[in-house]
């Protein structure tokens, strides 16, 4: 084991001095190794992000990737970062993760799954994404989980995730929506409110902002022979429905007549 990572480190070292590059033969007429050995040991720090590869006609070059430790950017996100390990372990996680579930890092770093909240823990989706992203699948999901009083509505990314040594990992991105969809369902609850609305007025009701149809009744729709998705959201000004001294009126006035509708 020694031998293996001391060959692995005269690679990293020669790429260094070279930065533009060395293909298979170059590496292995400098360290004196077989050119199939280097091969194999440059896949390893291919597959862990520690060498890049590209293609010049048919020969492979290798060089050092220009990498960022992963602990230095987690806590420039806003998001909640999380990484897991193969174990369902957290091997890190940054400060707005840990604020997020109010624990301290001493108490996250190496815990298990089986000592996540039960929000988590006990959510089968959760753990089956995780899962996949270790096996080298991304994806993302949205989940309410509850947590606090009221419960919350993350979406979270799986992002496949290479350690150093070879071995495979999860990282989570999470981003609380919580708000966003609170105010997208009380947009869509008072939508629906209107809509009833003006279906229970018995003549043709528009609701008008500024200067568009925000909804139409059954009725109007009716009486124009047109569809209601059709009529919202149109600009009064193209309206074919609205006379052209209605037109006039609105743009002098900055608001809709009474008489607007013909």
């Amino acid at each position: 084991m020694n031998g293996y990572q001391e060959e692995l480190s005269k690679i990293k070292e020669i790429l260094n001095s070279n930065p533009l590059g060395l293909t298979v033969t170059d590496i292995a007429r400098r360290i004196k190794i077989n050119r199939n050995s280097v091969a194999k040991y440059l896949d390893v720090l291919h597959i862990s992000g520690q060498v890049e590869m590209r293609s010049i006609g048919p020969a492979k070059v290798y060089s050092l990737s220009q990498r960022v430790p992963l602990s230095a950017l987690l806590n420039y996100s806003s998001d909640h970062i999380v990484v897991y390990n193969s174990d369902l372990r957290v091997v890190q996680v940054n400060d707005s993760f840990i604020e997020f579930a109010h624990s301290t890092r001493e108490e996250m770093i190496n815990s298990s799954m089986d000592s996540a909240p039960p929000a988590i823990s006990r959510n089968p989706d959760l753990i089956s994404r995780i899962k996949e992203g270790i096996s080298g699948k991304d994806s993302s999901l949205e989940v309410s989980l509850p947590f606090g009083e009221t419960g919350v509505v993350l979406n979270i990314k799986f992002i496949p995730t290479t350690f150093d040594d070879g071995s495979p990992g999860v990282t989570l991105v999470i981003e609380d929506i919580t708000e966003e969809r609170n105010a997208r369902d009380e947009l869509e609850r008072r939508r629906t409110l209107n809509e009833l609305l003006l279906n229970s007025l018995p003549h043709p009701a528009l609701l008008i902002g500024k200067d568009r149809t925000i909804l139409a009744s059954n009725k109007v729709a009716q009486e124009l022979g047109a569809e209601v998705g059709g009529l919202c959201w149109r600009d009064l000004m193209q309206g074919e429905y609205i006379s052209d001294e209605s037109k006039e009126y609105i743009a002098e006035n900055d608001e809709v007549p009474p008489w607007a509708i013909s």
